[in-house]
């Protein structure tokens, strides 16, 4: 998450490790699950690998979204759709973008909350999708 992200949060999230991505070089945390770090998205992803974390869950702001997507480094899209209107707000990301995602599992919660799951559909697939159509039509 960014800096900005975990600043609104009333604690770190617990039984996990929080990564923030921030600027400031100097900036520390007394919570043992909270690391700050300037370095890109490729190399935050590579590091968790390496410490044998399986996934992660980039839970925004809109700059660190936009830093991940558009290097393709966003496989799946979690949204929930809340009955509640919450006014003005920020987007997902702060450039446009222009990615295909493809449905995958939708559950609704009691409370009324639907959560979607998307896939991301990366371009070199939707170009692999659009050759293997244009072929599928040549040959038809």
């Amino acid at each position: 998450m960014g800096a900005n992200t975990f600043d609104c949060l009333p604690s770190p999230l617990p039984d996990r490790l929080n990564i923030v991505m921030t600027r400031n070089k100097g900036r520390k945390s007394h919570h043992c699950n909270v690391r700050f770090t300037d370095n890109p998205p490729e190399k935050i992803l590579y590091e968790l690998e390496q410490e044998g974390f399986p996934f992660a869950v980039l839970m925004g702001g809109t700059k660190v979204n936009t830093l991940f997507m558009e290097r393709h480094l966003i496989s799946e899209v979690h949204l929930t759709l809340v009955p509640h209107f919450f006014g003005t707000g920020l987007g997902l990301f702060n450039s446009p973008m222009d990615n295909a995602l493809e449905l995958k599992k939708i559950k609704e919660f009691t409370s009324g909350q639907i959560l979607m799951v998307f896939q991301v559909i990366l371009p070199t697939l939707l170009q692999g999708k659009a050759n293997m159509a244009s072929q599928s039509k040549a040959t038809a």
